[in-house]
């Protein structure tokens, strides 16, 4: 998990980046990231297949906007790109979530997470 809470000039700004590693259920293999492309289009979502340096992707990206009996509290429109990386010799995934609730930066903040992204190498 990467945090950023900071402020740039006279401007707070706020994000963040969760990484997990995605296993398959025991028993059950992932399926192939064409049907993790499939499956988030069929709810309307934004979603891209791209090539990465690491390999092949699905982007998804939305925006949440809270309801208006938020029991948290939540006022903010929440920004989220999602990028979806098979593992290489595995049947794992890799899941990069970048999310922020900075509404009025959030396209300049998506290009930063799409160049984030992009600088994903696997080792050997």
């Amino acid at each position: 998990m990467y945090l950023v809470n900071q402020v740039i000039g006279q401007v707070p700004v706020s994000a963040g980046l969760v990484v997990t590693l995605l296993r398959p259920p025991s028993g059950a293999a992932h399926g192939d990231l064409s049907d993790t492309a499939l499956s988030l289009a069929a709810r309307g979502a934004d979603v891209t297949t791209i090539d990465l340096p690491a390999g092949p992707a699905v982007r998804h990206l939305y925006r949440r906007r809270p309801a208006p009996d938020d029991p948290d509290g939540n006022r903010l429109t929440v920004t989220h790109l999602d990028v979806h990386l098979a593992v290489p010799n595995s049947d794992q995934r890799l899941l990069l979530s970048f999310s922020t609730p900075m509404e009025p930066l959030a396209d300049a903040l998506v290009t930063l997470f799409d160049s984030i992204a992009r600088t994903l190498q696997w080792m050997a």
